[in-house]
């Protein structure tokens, strides 16, 4: 059974590296917000400046500050390349596969858990944004967890799990603001309306 669980991870991960990590350099920045993105980053590694963001010298407060810490941290490690500018999506993406794989595999069980994962990870839009120099992958990561984490708070009644909801908005907040508290709050006013325990939302 090990042995089984193992041969599905392994070609899971398989997936992963081919869809979000092989082309990472591939290919030169391709969209404008990749542009954008990276050049920030790489201006506030040149300047030095590691709260506030610029664009071609001009302030740039278009997206919260996540996002350029891990592309700088990545750049650092790996240079200023396409490849390091685009690794913290493809990171980001893969957390999310697994987030998406244990929690199906905890609530219902191994075998959909791993179609759930396969079928996050060969999705085209998915693809795309996993290896884009952009915030979204990191934001999804954050309100994926969050939301795992608002069905979890359902199952359990935990409260200890709230402080955990609220630090991924939190960091969904901080990588591309206010939809990141949006989501998780609508989504889950509607799942407690329906579950008719409105209390446990409120």
């Amino acid at each position: 059974m090990l042995q089984y669980i193992d041969n599905r991870l392994f070609l899971l991960f398989g997936f992963i590296i081919i869809s979000f990590f092989i082309p990472l350099g591939l290919t030169p920045l391709f969209d404008l917000d990749e542009g954008a993105f990276s050049e920030a980053t790489r201006e506030m590694l040149v300047n030095k400046d590691y709260i506030t963001t610029y664009l071609n010298g001009e302030l740039r407060f278009d997206k919260p500050i996540l996002i350029y810490w891990f592309q700088l941290m990545s750049i650092k490690l790996f240079g200023i390349n396409e490849f390091a500018f685009r690794l913290p999506s493809a990171i980001a993406a893969t957390l999310w596969a697994m987030v998406i794989y244990l929690f199906v595999k905890h609530y219902i069980d191994l075998k959909k858990a791993f179609f759930a994962a396969l079928l996050m990870v060969t999705t085209l839009q998915t693809t795309i944004i996993a290896k884009a120099a952009i915030a979204d992958a990191l934001l999804n990561l954050f309100i994926t967890l969050a939301l795992v984490l608002i069905y979890h708070f359902y199952q359990t009644r935990k409260k200890s799990t709230l402080y955990l909801i609220f630090i991924f908005i939190a960091l969904g907040a901080l990588t591309k603001g206010p939809v990141a508290i949006l989501i998780p709050l609508v989504v889950s006013f509607l799942f407690f309306i329906l579950k008719k325990e409105f209390f446990l939302w409120g």
